[in-house]
C-alpha cells in the first residue's frame, strides 16, 4: 500500500485490518487516530519481530493464524493489557480477591474469566515475573547482609565475653587470695569482690539476652520473606507454561513467546537463588543463637546469674525514640561515653562495639587474659 499521503487520509476511508504493522504506525506517527486495537497490535507486533519474521504479515493475517487462541479478535474497549488488575466489586456485590493474594493459576483463570487472552495474559505475566525476580534479588541481597549482620555481631560479641570472663577470672583470683590469708581476712573485701562478680555476671547476662533478641527479630525478618521466593518460582513456572503456549503460534507470537519464557526462567532461577540465601541465613542465625546461650551458660556458671534472672532489653525498642526513629549512633555514643561501659544498666542499652570501645579508652587491653 502507498503511504506516501497518508496525512490526508481520514481514519474511516481505511481498512486497517488489511494492513501491515509498519503501515499502521506510520499512519500513527502521521496524527492519524489510529483505532486502539489495531496499533496496541502494530506496536507489539514490531517489538516482537525476529530475523526472518514476515513483516508483510497483515493484521487480518495475524488474526487468521491465531484464531484458535482462546482470545478476542480486538480487545476490549479501555484493555490496556500492561495495567494490573485491581479488587473489583461485581453487580452481585461479590468483591473479586485482590490479584496480588492469588496463586499464579489463579490469577490465570481470573484474567481468562474477565476475558483477556493469551497475549495479554502473557504480557502481564511476564511482567509480574520480571517483579517477582527484583523482588527476589533484593531479598537474596537482603538474607545475605542478615547473615553478615548476625556474624558481625558475634564477633563483637566473643571478644567482649573474652573480656568479661576475665575479668571474673582476676576478682575470683582475689577473692581466692583472701580466702587463703590465715590472718586478718578481709569479709568485707570479699563481699564486695563476690558483688562485682554478681554485677558483671547481670551485665553479662544482660548483653548477651540482648544480642538474643536482636538475632530473633532478624530471624523474624528473613523467615518473614520467604514467601516473596515462593511466589517467584510459582509465578515464573506458570509464565514459562504461558510462553511455550504461545511459541505455538511463531508467525504471530514466535518471539514474543520466547521473551515470555525468559522472564519465567529467570523468575524462577533467581528465586531458587534467594531461597537458598535464606536457608543459609537461618542456619547463620541459628548457629549464632547457640553460640549466645553458651555464654549464657558460661556466665551463670562463673558467676551464678543465670540468663532467665535478667529482663532482656529488646534492641528494637531500646535503639527508637517516641518517634520510632532510630536514636542516632552519636546519642549511643554520648550515653556510653557518660557510664563508660561499666554500670550493668548502662551496658544493657550500649552496643557491643562502643561498650568495647569504652574499655580501649579505659586502657584495658580486651584481648588480656589477666585483670
Amino acid at each position: 500500500m502507498d503511504v506516501a499521503r497518508i496525512g490526508a487520509v481520514s481514519p474511516t476511508q481505511v481498512d486497517w485490518r488489511k494492513l501491515t504493522s509498519k503501515e499502521i504506525i506510520e499512519f500513527e506517527q502521521q496524527g492519524i487516530e489510529v483505532p486502539s486495537e489495531y496499533l496496541q497490535w502494530a506496536q507489539e507486533f514490531q517489538r516482537t519481530l525476529a530475523a526472518g519474521d514476515n513483516d508483510d504479515t497483515t493484521y487480518e493475517a495475524a488474526v487468521s493464524e491465531t484464531s484458535s487462541i482462546p482470545q478476542p479478535a480486538t480487545l476490549p474497549a479501555g484493555d490496556t493489557s500492561e495495567e494490573t488488575p485491581q479488587e473489583v466489586q461485581t453487580s452481585d456485590n461479590s468483591v473479586v480477591q485482590n490479584p496480588e493474594e492469588l496463586s499464579a493459576a489463579e490469577r490465570r483463570k481470573q484474567m481468562e474469566e474477565d476475558g483477556k487472552g493469551l497475549y495479554s495474559i502473557g504480557i502481564e505475566f511476564r511482567n509480574i515475573s520480571n517483579d517477582k525476580a527484583e523482588d527476589s534479588e533484593n531479598v537474596e541481597a537482603s538474607a545475605s547482609s542478615t547473615a553478615e549482620t548476625s556474624s558481625n555481631s558475634i564477633a563483637s560479641l566473643d571478644s567482649y565475653m573474652s573480656a568479661l570472663m576475665t575479668e571474673i577470672g582476676s576478682l575470683k583470683s582475689d577473692i581466692e587470695s583472701e580466702t587463703n590469708k590465715k590472718n586478718n581476712t578481709n569479709i568485707s573485701k570479699i563481699n564486695r569482690l563476690q558483688q562485682q562478680i554478681k554485677n558483671l555476671g547481670t551485665g553479662g547476662q544482660t548483653i548477651a539476652a540482648s544480642y538474643s533478641v536482636e538475632l530473633d527479630n532478624l530471624m523474624s525478618l528473613v523467615e518473614g520473606q520467604s514467601g516473596i521466593p515462593e511466589s517467584g518460582i510459582d509465578y515464573g513456572t506458570e509464565t514459562q507454561s504461558i510462553g511455550e503456549e504461545l511459541k505455538r503460534y511463531p508467525l504471530f507470537y514466535g518471539s514474543f513467546g520466547r521473551r515470555v519464557v525468559s522472564a519465567g526462567e529467570n523468575a524462577v532461577s533467581v528465586s531458587e537463588e534467594a531461597q537458598t540465601a535464606i536457608t543459609q541465613a537461618l542456619n547463620t542465625l541459628n548457629s549464632n543463637q547457640d553460640s549466645i546461650l553458651g555464654y549464657q551458660n558460661d556466665i551463670e556458671l562463673q558467676t551464678g546469674i543465670s540468663a532467665a534472672s535478667v529482663e532482656p532489653e529488646n534492641s528494637e525498642n531500646s535503639n527508637t525514640d517516641k518517634n520510632g526513629d532510630k536514636k542516632s549512633e552519636a546519642d549511643k555514643a554520648v550515653q556510653t561515653a557518660q557510664n563508660d561501659g561499666t554500670e550493668a544498666s548502662a551496658i544493657a542499652s550500649a552496643s557491643i562495639d562502643e561498650i568495647l570501645k569504652a574499655k580501649i579508652r579505659k586502657g584495658i587491653d580486651i584481648n588480656s587474659q589477666s585483670a
